[in-house]
């Protein structure tokens, strides 16, 4: 189960992380939008974009022959969907670990940190519970919850992005921006009057075209570019 993408971060291979409502994963980049042959090499032959390449477009796959703990999983068969058993917590979770295979985890942001390192923030959406924050280093998966772990103040995530030392900047519906470093378990917060003009934070950007990047927010209250960061 695919779409309603809304998390994208170019790697630093030039890979793109993709994060939607069902899955998440990894598309391998392709010198001048080829077609890939079986053995994963550009087949210049080919007349498909990489968007049509099917499984040999994505170096990683969340979600792919994803059992959960149920030991069942709704197959597409050509008559519809069938219930088709399967072995409990086999295949590779949609980042995050949805009560049952099929549920969305709704990915609302992903990034990537100076260490190759993507993380990822899920959640909610309707009855889609707030997964909170993953990290993946090519293994697996570490998982951290937004209030506990990086100080916010809510456990909502509606974006996500990595700063250039290292730390990422956490935007909140309710409680504005959160700096947190991982690695020092450090958190700075915020709010509106601060840096922002208010709390309820749609979206986030970084200009790293100019020296120091430039962070621009996107409020309900208005916009702004902060070129000082706490």
């Amino acid at each position: 189960m695919m779409g309603d993408w809304r998390g994208l971060a170019i790697a630093p291979d030039g890979d793109l992380w993709v994060g939607g409502k069902f899955s998440a994963g990894k598309i391998l980049y392709v010198p001048e939008n080829a077609e890939m042959k079986p053995d994963g090499t550009p087949d210049p032959q080919g007349d498909k974009g990489w968007f049509q390449r099917g499984g040999a477009a994505f170096k990683y796959t969340f979600g792919f022959q994803f059992c959960g703990t149920s030991g069942a999983v709704s197959l597409w068969q050509s008559h519809g969907w069938a219930r088709t058993a399967c072995s409990p917590q086999s295949g590779t979770p949609p980042v995050f670990w949805p009560p049952n295979p099929g549920d969305p985890v709704d990915i609302s942001a992903v990034t990537v940190t100076p260490d190759g390192k993507s993380w990822w923030a899920g959640g909610p959406t309707g009855s889609t519970p707030a997964y909170g924050i993953a990290s993946f280093d090519g293994r697996r998966f570490t998982y951290y919850d937004p209030i506990h772990d990086a100080k916010m103040r809510e456990s909502n995530v509606v974006d996500m992005l990595a700063l250039p030392d290292g730390r990422l900047v956490l935007a909140s519906e309710g409680s504005g921006l959160t700096f947190w470093d991982p690695v020092k378990r450090t958190s700075v917060p915020m709010g509106a009057g601060q840096g922002i003009p208010d709390d309820h934070v749609v979206r986030l950007e970084l200009d790293t075209m100019v020296t120091p990047p430039a962070l621009h927010v996107a409020t309900r209250g208005g916009a702004a570019v902060l070129r000082v960061l706490p």
